[in-house]
């Protein structure tokens, strides 16, 4: 058994933006002797979640500007062979590279014994900040470890169609754990054959929902959870209802849980083509809410029509209700969806009239029955969270 767990995340557990490490956590609490929670930019908030008894965390607190960029100025002599040797002259590599550094002076700095596995759920600037930490200590057991998801796994996706020193980090990590078979083919695809790259899927609970019979006069209910941006395409969704508002459009609801930039631009544009639709914009909802919603309510189906995703969390809620998913084939979402069978899987840029017929399609309540049992079946084979995160800790424990 590893000594020493140090988790590293980006804001956890002062804000609600990784609330699947919470999940998580609890598991890993159970295979190791030590837990330590990391989190390199801590805001100026008291934490939202409670740390069981005997976690211990040591945040890294946010630099100024004024202070980071002395940092970086007192330490670039001795990492500029390093970036010209593993990375490109850019600023971005300069910012990454010192914020490892800050990562790793910190890492120092703690009592975290000699057998040691570093756990960073997202590949990004920690991961080479736990590199440096076990290069320089060659007499401890030391592992670095990563999850992989959207933007810190598909170089694509960022600003730049680049991620700062990839080749180094992927080549010298111990384990990286992309969270679904899409991920990982493209990591190989880019990187070449690396058996230390492994698909290991996230997970939810199981909700308790209270299943009932659907009667003949309830409306058919559809149900969105994302942010309200531009990639989650929600425009084309209301699109979609409007070809279908004529004809089924006072048999039909639409829930929408999130908020966002565009939100206020989709109720207008909601308003403007939709007449028959029932909708809701329930605003934010954190995730025990959702699931609450979910179980209460029972939608009929999800729709995710975004326009790029890893794995979606978002998904593995409502299929663990039992509601089945209508969602594009981007990201890793075709290994959550069996065309037909617990969902619908759209075509990457599918045509309204394609998402208008799939929502068709399950309005039959002799479709949408089958489904419902058969997303919980697939949630329970692959995104069963007690099953994932008791396997997965088991198996870094190991490293």
């Amino acid at each position: 058994m590893k000594r020493t767990c140090v988790l590293l995340a980006f804001h956890y557990p002062y804000l609600r933006d990784e609330n699947f490490i919470d999940l998580e956590i609890t598991y890993l609490k159970n295979k190791f002797e030590r837990v330590i929670v990391v989190p390199t930019e801590k805001p100026n908030e008291n934490p939202s979640y409670i740390l069981d008894e005997g976690i211990e965390c040591y945040p890294i607190q946010n630099f100024s500007d004024k202070t980071f960029k002395l940092y970086v100025l007192r330490n670039l002599p001795l990492n500029l062979m390093f970036l010209i040797k593993h990375g490109k002259l850019k600023k971005m590599d300069l910012i990454f590279l010192m914020r490892a550094c800050i990562v790793y002076n910190y890492l120092k700095r703690l009592d975290i014994g000699d057998d040691v596995v570093f756990y960073s759920f997202w590949c990004d600037y920690m991961v080479l900040g736990s590199l440096f930490y076990k290069l320089n200590t060659p007499n401890k057991n030391i592992s670095v470890i990563s999850r992989a998801h959207g933007y810190d796994l598909y170089e694509e996706r960022n600003p730049n169609k680049y991620l700062p020193f990839r080749k180094y980090i992927v080549e010298n990590m111990d384990g990286l754990f992309p969270c679904s078979i899409d991920g990982k083919d493209y990591l190989i695809k880019k990187y070449g054959k690396n058996d230390k790259i492994e698909t290991r899927y996230l997970g939810t609970s199981l909700y308790k929902a209270k299943r009932r019979e659907i009667t003949p006069n309830e409306k058919f209910h559809i149900v969105t959870c994302s942010n309200i941006v531009q990639i989650k395409r929600l425009d084309k969704l209301i699109d979609a209802l409007n070809v279908l508002d004529e004809k089924y459009g006072k048999e039909m609801k639409w829930t929408c849980i999130g908020t966002g930039e565009l939100l206020n631009q989709i109720i207008k544009q909601s308003k403007e083509k939709i007449k028959n639709v029932e909708i809701t914009f329930e605003g934010q909802l954190n995730n025990n809410e959702v699931l609450e919603y979910y179980s209460t309510v029972q939608p009929d189906v999800f729709i995710n029509s975004s326009d790029c995703e890893g794995l979606p969390v978002a998904i593995m809620e409502a299929m663990s209700c039992g509601i089945p998913v209508i969602a594009p084939d981007v990201g890793g979402i075709k290994e959550m969806i069996d065309n037909g069978i617990n969902g619908i899987l759209l075509p990457e840029n599918f045509k309204v009239e394609e998402l208008a017929n799939a929502i068709d399609f399950i309005k039959s309540k002799a479709n949408r029955t089958l489904m419902k049992s058969e997303a919980i079946k697939k949630w329970e084979q692959c995104f069963n969270a007690e099953k994932n995160y008791q396997e997965f800790a088991k198996y870094i424990t190991k490293l």
